[in-house]
């Protein structure tokens, strides 16, 4: 994913151009069909004014819902950590806090494929009685 011309352009004109972008960005690649609606009714509106509850919503559905493995989702946060602005600032918390539950997440998964192996397979309801 190559997010630098997002971030690029949210140092400039107080990061409307990159809002409109990323919102349109994360909108169309939604497979929500409410998000979808939202991305048409976005690229109709002539000025490039974004809800940032949008952004953030949109953000968060496309984190989600687009089956990324934990590197991708790493690395669009290290993408969205060079954009300047509260708005950014805001999303980029919710999913710093999405990432840490998918990491927790994926470490437990881990320990208890490693754990079919020890001794917690080898314990079986049959065994006690």
């Amino acid at each position: 994913m190559c997010l630098t011309s997002f971030a690029q352009l949210s140092a400039t004109k107080g990061g409307e151009h990159a809002s409109w972008a990323l919102t349109a960005l994360f909108l169309a690649a939604s497979t929500n069909p409410l998000q979808r609606i939202l991305f048409f009714d976005l690229i109709a509106e002539p000025d490039l004014y974004v809800d940032e509850k949008i952004l953030q919503l949109a953000g968060v559905d496309f984190y989600c819902n687009q089956q990324l493995d934990l590197a991708s989702k790493r690395d669009l946060i290290a993408a969205l950590s060079d954009m300047k602005g509260d708005t950014f600032s805001k999303l980029l918390r919710v999913l710093r806090h999405l990432y840490a539950s998918d990491e927790a997440r994926e470490a437990m998964e881990r320990e208890l494929r490693t754990g079919e192996n020890g001794d917690v397979a080898s314990e079986s309801p049959q065994a006690s009685t």
